[in-house]
């Protein structure tokens, strides 16, 4: 399968917003309120493929959505094993799964999901 250019675009886009902005990233649910974050909002990946999309104002607009599914549509792109490999962690490759797993900071885990993002463009989402 070779993804979608929009894909990549959007994809790469939402890496470089999780490692701009590492507060704003949490693998642990779609979308969550934390004060830590400066929007007050953490999403995953799917939620920062949406931002990055522009088909929400704010990361608060997830809570409205089947985050999964609005975010496979905007890469052009159906659910299906592709969409589990990038968006449940569990499902990333071991060393991503684990290196994720015990990241200390937030910069350390944006790090590790910039190169998990990369990783998965490479492989065309085959892995």
């Amino acid at each position: 399968m070779n993804l979608p250019q929009q894909a990549i675009d959007l994809l790469n886009k939402a890496a470089i917003s999780i490692l701009d902005e590492p507060t704003k990233f949490d693998m642990r649910m779609w979308a969550q309120e934390d004060e830590k974050s400066p929007c007050g909002t953490t999403a995953c990946i799917a939620g920062h493929i949406l931002s990055q999309a522009k088909q929400l104002s704010s990361l608060k607009e997830l809570y409205r959505f089947d985050v999964e599914d609005k975010a496979m549509e905007a890469m052009g792109m159906e659910m299906g094993a592709e969409s589990t490999r990038l968006f449940f962690r569990s499902s990333w490759p071991a060393d991503f799964f684990h290196a994720h797993i015990y990241a200390e900071t937030p910069e350390d885990r944006a790090d590790i999901a910039f190169w998990r993002i990369q990783h998965f463009i490479a492989t065309d989402g085959a892995e």
